[in-house]
Formats: structure tokens, C-alpha cells, sequence
């Protein structure tokens, strides 16, 4: 990503694994435009980005993130189920999330997909939930991401606490 975005731009990177997180800081050194910090991602950040890329499975888009977006600003997260006979593996589909305006949120699903689960970042509840979901067969045609309190109805493919993402 920092040959992509070039010395104008700028990456910033959390890891979760602290010895990793000192290896891609070493491995990226020379890259000015390219921060790595060891975290989870669970904290609110403190900047807003264009563009967030969430490289291991959750169960659900954390609010730091969709706060952290810029306007048109776009979150690629892999919104997945783990299996126990998959250990660290989990499948489900990658989206778009893509903020449209202050407070409204457009989803497109990209592709399914089996990916590393993320560590720390998963609810048993949602994981049930989006194995049902996957159980049911093709992929419901999901253009949106809410953040206000309703009620689940069929409007909902994923329904959480904070989020829901469905038609």
C-alpha cells in the first residue's frame, strides 16, 4: 500500500500481533508516508481516513472505524462466520461500506471469501447470526449500512447493537 499511495499520501496500519507490528515498522522505514502501530483498532482514532482496509474477519464494523471515515470515505472489511473446525479460518463476504454524507452509510458486497479470523474483534451473537445468514443461500441484496436503533425485520440481513446492514 505505500508504493501505491507514494509519498503524497499516507498509510497507517494497526497490528494486533506486537512482534509483527515492530517488523512491518522495520520493513516500512523508509517509507515516511507509512506509520505502523501495535492495536486492535478498538479505540476510537483520532484522524479521519479515506480509505480504511480491514484485513481479517469480524463480525461487524466497529464504530471507531465508520467515525474514523471521511466524507465518501470507504471501509473494505470482511464481515465473516468462524467455524470451530476451521479454527483460525472464517468465511462470509467482503464489503464496501461507503460513507455517503454525514451520517448515511452505502454497503456493497464484493466477493465471498475465507479469511483469518480477526483476534479480539468478534461477537458470538453476530457469528451465529451470520452463519445462519450464509446458510440460507445466495447473498441478500444488501445496499446499506444503518446506525440508528430499530427493530430487526425483514429489511435486515445482519442486524447488531449498533449497525445493521440490509436492504
Amino acid at each position: 500500500m505505500a508504493h501505491i499511495v507514494g509519498p503524497t499520501g499516507r498509510v497507517f496500519a494497526l497490528e494486533v500481533d506486537e512482534a509483527l507490528a515492530k517488523k512491518a515498522k522495520s520493513n516500512l522505514a523508509a517509507f515516511g508516508w507509512a506509520e505502523v502501530r501495535h492495536g486492535n483498532g478498538t479505540e476510537p482514532l483520532r484522524e479521519r481516513f479515506d480509505a480504511i482496509f480491514m484485513h481479517a474477519g469480524v463480525t461487524h464494523p466497529l464504530d471507531a472505524w465508520l467515525d474514523a471515515l471521511t466524507a465518501d470515505g470507504r471501509l473494505v472489511l470482511p464481515i465473516t462466520a468462524s467455524m470451530p473446525q476451521m479454527e483460525r479460518i472464517s468465511k462470509g463476504f467482503m464489503f464496501v461500506i461507503t460513507k455517503n454524507g454525514a451520517e448515511a452509510f452505502d454497503a456493497r458486497p464484493l466477493n465471498l471469501l475465507a479469511i483469518i479470523t480477526a483476534i479480539g474483534l468478534r461477537d458470538d451473537a453476530l457469528n451465529s447470526a451470520i452463519g445462519a445468514a450464509l446458510m440460507k443461500g445466495p447473498l441478500a441484496p444488501v445496499n446499506r449500512l444503518r446506525r440508528d436503533s430499530h427493530e430487526p425485520g425483514p429489511a435486515c440481513w445482519l442486524h447488531g447493537p449498533t449497525f445493521c446492514l440490509g436492504m
